[in-house]
């Protein structure tokens, strides 16, 4: 469980797959810059920019395991069979955006191309939002991503099957899907 002070350590566990789901340490580094510098891992995602050194890395897992009161991010190692596989969790982590009371996180995953295709993104994604709902205590989660990105897009419409909203976002054209914590818990992936 995560309390939201400097420096905690989130570790979760799926039940039906081999995946983990945890905090960065420095021993993540060497894997988190293969992923970040894989351009089939990048291609549809700006937000890796800039993740190309060591020191990057470095600085990036700084900042991810530096959590603030209240919590404003909760980026985590995606781990299959005892091997860093991707990156997942909340880049953002704030306010709901309508300006209703609640707080809502922003959900994605990235995995290198060797661990697609074997339900590991899904089961990363719903243990990511499972753990935001009830765990974490927010009120709604959103995935986004541009519209260029037709894996993931296929992802969550297949495996999900959410309706999107479709917005100019900051890296062009982009798409959004929300779901709400009264939605969640009656649903089969919780």
């Amino acid at each position: 469980m995560l309390s939201a002070t400097q420096n905690s350590h989130v570790i979760t566990r799926s039940k039906k797959l081999p995946l983990v789901l945890q905090s960065p340490t420095p021993d993540d580094a060497t894997a988190l810059l293969d992923i970040f510098t894989d351009p089939r891992n990048i291609e549809n995602d700006e937000s890796a920019g800039g993740l190309d050194t060591p020191e990057a890395i470095q600085k990036t897992i700084i900042r991810w395991v530096a959590f603030t009161k209240p919590l404003t991010h909760m980026s985590l190692v995606v781990e299959a069979e005892g091997k860093a596989v991707g990156v997942g969790g909340f880049g953002w982590i704030g306010p709901m955006k309508d300006g209703s009371d609640g707080r809502v996180g922003d959900t994605g995953i990235m995995l290198t191309p060797e661990a697609r295709g074997k339900g590991y993104a899904y089961e990363a994604v719903r243990m990511t939002i499972d753990h935001a709902l009830r765990v974490l205590q927010l009120d709604e989660v959103t995935i986004s991503m541009t519209k260029a990105n037709t894996a993931m897009r296929g992802l969550v419409d297949k495996k999900f099957s959410l309706q999107s909203k479709e917005f100019k976002g900051d890296h062009g054209m982009e798409l959004q899907y929300t779901i709400k914590k009264e939605d969640w818990v009656s649903q089969l992936h919780s």
